[in-house]
């Protein structure tokens, strides 16, 4: 089997199954609509394919991972639906975001809700044979996890606000904010197979570079890819003043003059699409597209030198395959 379509495998049964935890927990009706929102309108599901693959590759079946799959996944749609009402951004996924069409109250409760299933879903580890020592290590690494991501989104909100900003913090941010539960995800694949101390820690690289990576890829496609394509609108970043590496990268090499019609529109909320036409302009001369693949793909290239960890088969090439992917990816 090919690793898009054992992806879409354990799409279909991780989406099913977290559907039906909503709808057999939460109440009421429009607190349940709204909490399987994002859920049903779409998603890659990569975190919990991280799982999968990771502890298939440990011998560990499909079943017994399908816990930490389920909840590293409530995790991830737990955070965008807050990040959404932080940002107040109006589409994800190309659909109407949690907030715009329940009310920020019912959208910080729709988080709420799948924060609480996902520590929900770890406990149901004991119950397809997990010891209990690994269940521990489970919620550890998921509470470190939340953690992290919280701390990576409040260094992505100070960001605008601060003059200027290193790239190295940038790193050190989505590092955080995105790496932190990709690193989770790669991790409790190798703690529910049993794996060793050794092969949970090279997993934890694997998946926090392979987060950096793909959050890197994120935002190139958030200035230059098809809004129709990726469901969020081209320029977004930039209205929101958001210090992307791309950004970063401009500001550092591009001319005074240039520079200046940049700052001119960054973190301008109510810019014209002409204004936001002519900074990605400014951004593409500089040259910061080609830099930033550049560094995305020594992220993954890295990645990918961590799964020596694991044995040779097929699950180890799936997530190569996801590596390449993630840098070659449009949406």
């Amino acid at each position: 089997m090919l690793w898009r379509e054992e992806l879409e495998e354990v799409k279909a049964i991780v989406t099913r199954e977290i559907l039906r935890a909503i709808e057999e927990n939460v109440r009421p009706e429009g607190l349940a609509k709204a909490s399987a929102h994002l859920i049903k309108g779409g998603g890659k599901r990569l975190r919990p394919y991280l799982v999968v693959e990771v502890g298939r590759s440990l011998g560990a079946n499909l079943d017994r991972l399908l816990p930490g799959a389920m909840a590293v996944e409530f995790i991830h749609n737990f955070s965008l639906i807050h990040d959404d009402i932080m940002d107040n951004d109006q589409f994800r996924r190309g659909i109407r975001t949690v907030h715009t069409l329940w009310g920020v109250p019912t959208g910080i409760l729709a988080g709420d809700v799948l924060y609480a299933l996902a520590f929900t879903s770890l406990g149901k580890l004991r119950e397809v044979g997990v010891r209990a020592s690994r269940v521990q290590m489970a919620y550890e690494e998921l509470s470190k996890a939340v953690l992290r991501l919280a701390v990576g989104q409040g260094l992505d909100m100070t960001f605008p606000k601060m003059r200027k900003v290193r790239i190295s913090s940038y790193i050190e941010m989505i590092g955080l904010k995105t790496g932190a539960l990709f690193e989770c995800s790669a991790k409790l694949g190798a703690i529910i197979a049993d794996g060793k101390r050794r092969t949970i820690s090279k997993m934890g690289v694997f998946g926090r570079y392979i987060g950096i990576a793909f959050q890197i890829i994120d935002d190139i496609l958030g200035i230059f890819g098809d809004e129709r394509v990726t469901g969020k609108p081209v320029g977004s970043d930039i209205r929101e003043g958001k210090k992307t590496i791309l950004v970063l990268y401009t500001l550092k090499k591009a001319e005074k003059s240039e520079k200046k019609l940049l700052l001119r529109t960054l973190g301008k909320r109510d810019a014209r699409r002409s204004e936001i036409s002519k900074a990605i302009s400014v951004i593409e001369r500089s040259g910061a597209k080609e830099y930033a693949m550049g560094v995305a793909r020594k992220y993954a290239l890295k990645a990918v030198a961590a799964l020596d960890a694991l044995p040779d088969g097929p699950h180890k090439e799936h997530l190569k395959g996801l590596a390449e992917f993630i840098i070659e990816r449009e949406f």
